[in-house]
């Protein structure tokens, strides 16, 4: 007798496993806008600081570099628990 994904689980679970899987997706693709945005600053503070050239712009250089790296160790969090939300989708819909 064979049983297809279908018959595994109810239609419920099934529905609901696609809506996180596609919530996942959709942060997914926020969290790269906000590396994107991330990147963008770096390249125009580099710019900045390289014009400028003082201990300054120096500093407010290495103090962006923290800021970015905050803002990707929130990022790494983040798709932690996006890995842990798609595997629960996935499991939702049987697979």
């Amino acid at each position: 007798m064979s049983t297809d994904r279908k018959s595994t689980g109810s239609s419920n679970n099934d529905t609901l496993g696609a809506e996180i899987i596609l919530s996942s997706v959709g942060i997914e693709d926020a969290l790269a806008a906000l590396i994107e945005a991330e990147a963008l600053k770096v390249t125009a503070a580099k710019k900045i600081a390289s014009d400028l050239n003082t201990l300054e712009a120096l500093d407010a250089l290495a103090q962006l570099n923290n800021s970015v790296a905050n803002v990707l160790g929130q990022i790494s969090s983040i798709k932690n628990e996006i890995n842990i939300n798609l595997q629960t989708g996935l499991t939702l819909r049987g697979f």
